[in-house]
């Protein structure tokens, strides 16, 4: 098991396969390259931007409006105090759980280009969102049933074949589709790769 810790004063950006990374101080960006094991990543104070990768990762802001972001893995996301956005970034990933949303803080985005379905960046339209155990008609394509808390994406509506469980985010929580937002996360990770 390797580790990086950063600094306590300052902004750290950083991309690495260490299985262990903390950001500490600052804002900082920390992104989990290629690998094999699950990574345990640990943003700390500020608002940090934190994300996994291929397999079931542990991922916690800490203090702060932090960003995080699961990828093909079932991840643990939690975002500790702040206004935090949960990202998801592959359907073929998961189910993750979403330990501490925080309704009417948080949100939860997905990747443009993974939720095909979901339309272009902004708030998810309203007639893509559902309450329910599964899509009622053509247009549903995110459904959270508040009976189990699981939040599903549904690419074919109402049509058979299409649902996938994509997290668990807690019960009887009230939501709309004003707690969804899609875009393409990649852009909080450019100054990494340039």
């Amino acid at each position: 098991m390797t580790t990086f810790v950063g600094s306590d004063t300052s902004d750290d950006k950083y991309l690495g396969n260490e299985t262990v990374m903390y950001g500490l101080g600052g804002n900082d960006i920390l992104d989990a390259d290629e690998g094999s094991l699950a990574f345990s990543l640990y943003g700390g104070e500020g608002n940090d931007i934190v994300r996994g990768y291929n397999e079931n990762d542990y991922i916690f802001g800490g203090a702060g409006d932090d960003i995080l972001c699961g990828f093909y893995g079932k991840d643990w996301l939690v975002g500790g105090p702040g206004d935090d956005q949960f990202w998801f970034e592959s359907v073929q990933g998961g189910p993750s759980k979403i330990a501490d949303f925080d309704l009417g803080e948080d949100i939860i985005g997905f990747d443009k280009f993974a939720f095909k379905k979901l339309g272009g960046d902004g708030t998810l339209k309203k007639a893509k969102f559902y309450l329910g155990d599964k899509a009622h008609d053509r247009s549903d394509r995110v459904v959270y049933d508040p009976d189990s808390g699981k939040l599903t994406y549904d690419k074919n509506g109402s049509k058979s074949g299409g649902k996938k469980l994509i997290a668990k985010i807690g019960k009887e929580l009230d939501l709309s589709h004003k707690d969804f937002i899609v875009g393409d996360p990649q852009e909080f990770f450019d100054e990494l790769y340039i």
